[in-house]
């Protein structure tokens, strides 16, 4: 009886432990995601008025996007952020979760590099 208590709670440790890690790589990610935005924001007046944003178009001026739009990649990464958490709340298998919540931070930490990596390119600090 109490070797099958001990193991009841071993794995609802386990459970607990698996949301927390969960739950932190969200709360990370949408950290990330406010912090990148905000720098965009606020290099906007040391940037010019087009930067390069659509690496995968052809050398021309459709390469060039408003300045105000470095915001998107961290806003598309949310937006997959939120996508991904919501469809870890349907799935009851751990290993999808972690799987949804991976390809999350991925997502950010592209979006991340993306836009810092564009800012200090063309912005003149």
């Amino acid at each position: 009886m109490a070797k099958d208590f001990l193991k009841l709670n071993l794995v609802n440790q386990k459970i607990a432990a698996q949301a927390s890690f969960n739950r932190r790589v969200f709360i990370f990610s949408f950290a990330l995601c406010l912090v990148v935005a905000g720098i965009a924001l606020l290099t906007l007046s040391s940037l010019p008025p087009q930067v390069p944003l659509f690496y995968g178009l052809p050398e021309t001026e459709e390469r060039l996007a408003p300045s105000w739009m470095l915001v998107v990649p961290s806003v598309v990464s949310f937006l997959i952020l939120l996508a991904n958490a919501s469809l870890s709340l349907f799935v009851e298998d751990e290993f999808p979760k972690k799987i949804l919540m991976a390809a999350s931070l991925a997502a950010v930490l592209f979006s991340t590099i993306t836009t810092l990596k564009i800012i200090s390119l063309v912005g003149s600090f």
